[in-house]
């Protein structure tokens, strides 16, 4: 039994991390013990797991910046406060409170020979959630892959800590359709040599990425970076969070020349 009051109050400010990086048996446990834990806020991010559901509003207060994914049946239920502000800017606004932060739930990778701990699938607002935060909860997940995160952490560093073995949550986009392929081809004429990159989510931004496959010469600095970038040999990849599947993780795998760092 995970027992989240232990660390946690009621009435404080919960982040974790998005999409694939989620800490999917934290937030289960969250949404169990929630009426224990009633009035605290959560900020969400882009969530595709669907562990939290409209119901869970009774007693926690839902926030994201988009209503992407799962995120859908809550803002269209009104249970979810959509803040109108860009990616880049939710490091100030945590760091200045206006995105409330007492504790931050992480899904990390299994420690390294050094005792160290990365974030694995997703560093971007989690860094400054970090900075921030009076406590840390981290779920080790012995599924997620050691990659080269900025920050490092130490179970020093966590008021509390569990284990897990589970598939972290995938985020699989839609097959490139005839006309996602007639954009990437027409696209990719226009990328010179030494370009860098950025890219969203989707079928298109994939079929793009799969249209530069052959490439050799091109970097990535970008808050997302999809499936189909497992294709390419960038001489350079900066970016907010890995969003794909284990194809996608695996290819990410310890490899020094791919950092994952903060959306500032």
């Amino acid at each position: 039994m995970i027992e989240l009051a232990s660390v946690i109050r009621p009435g404080d400010g919960l982040i974790w991390g998005q999409a694939c990086a989620e800490p999917q048996t934290l937030v289960e446990a969250l949404v169990e013990q929630r009426a224990a834990l009633s009035g605290c806020s959560v900020f969400l991010g882009s969530s595709y797991s669907g562990l939290v559901i409209p119901q869970h509003a009774d007693h926690l207060r839902l926030a994201s910046y988009c209503g992407t994914g799962t995120n859908r049946a809550l803002a269209d239920a009104g249970v979810l406060e959509i803040l109108p502000v860009p990616y880049s800017q939710l490091g100030r606004l945590i760091r200045s409170g206006k995105i409330k932060c007492d504790i931050v739930l992480v899904q990390v990778s299994p420690a390294n020979a050094r005792g160290e701990y990365c974030l694995g699938l997703a560093v971007e607002y989690l860094a400054p959630a970090l900075e921030t935060a009076r406590a840390v909860i981290a779920e080790v997940n012995d599924q997620v892959p050691w990659t080269y995160t900025e920050p490092l952490l130490h179970k020093k560093d966590f008021a509390l800590m569990v284990q897990s073995s589970r598939p972290p949550v995938y985020l699989r986009s839609d097959d490139p359709d005839d006309r996602d392929l007639a954009i990437a081809r027409h696209a990719v004429k226009f990328v010179p040599e030494r370009a860098t990159l950025e890219c969203g989510i989707g079928s298109l931004p994939n079929a793009v990425l799969a249209a530069l496959a052959e490439r050799s010469d091109l970097g990535y600095h970008s808050g997302v970076i999809p499936e189909a970038a497992a294709q390419i040999n960038f001489h350079a990849c900066i970016r907010g969070a890995l969003m794909g599947t284990q194809l996608l993780f695996d290819w990410a795998r310890e490899i020094p020349a791919e950092r994952l760092r903060s959306s500032d």
